[in-house]
């Protein structure tokens, strides 16, 4: 990869990266000006984004969200925080969480509604290799994922599904 320059702006707060959504400008650095520049497109996308969110999390549609741990630095308890967050902003939302790490297994058992798995580095892709990623998908149990509501009044079932058989229509 000689050659590549990766630019990358990181929210402090939020403890979030942003890879591909600033670029640099004709000094090819990645500078303060170039950020403030893009700023508004970067924001008017992400507001589209979190739109589109907030209308799937008040549907009747189950939702597989995706966490892809590049870094393997989460830990079962930061996700356990993240569902608990959708959780208690959405109680009715029907979802579950797949935890993809990169080269290791996670230090304990994943929190209830967590699947974990693994889909490693591909030479010139980040996002990793695409049979790998066939392969988790393939392996997901949309039964064991998202269980049907138990008894009188269940708002949402409290997944806890593990990789299995292949997935069902989540629609």
């Amino acid at each position: 990869m000689a050659g590549l320059a990766v630019a990358v702006v990181v929210d402090l707060r939020a403890r979030v990266r942003f890879y591909h959504d600033f670029t640099p400008g004709p000094s090819g650095t990645l500078d303060a000006a170039d950020v403030e520049r893009q700023l508004p497109r970067v924001r008017a996308k992400f507001a589209f984004l979190a739109d589109r969110w907030r209308a799937l999390a008040a549907s009747s549609r189950r939702v597989l969200y995706v966490h892809q741990d590049i870094y393997d630095e989460a830990t079962p308890a930061d996700l356990a925080r993240r569902r608990e967050a959708i959780e208690g902003c959405h109680p009715r939302h029907r979802f579950a969480v797949l935890w993809l790490r990169r080269a290791r297994d996670p230090d304990g058992p994943p929190p209830p509604g967590v699947v974990v798995a693994r889909v490693g580095p591909r030479q010139g892709r980040w996002q990793g290799d695409d049979a790998a990623w066939d392969g988790v998908f393939a392996a997901l149990d949309a039964r064991a994922l998202w269980p049907a509501p138990r008894g009188p009044g269940a708002l949402r079932p409290r997944s806890g599904g593990s990789p299995g058989s292949s997935p069902r229509s989540a629609a």
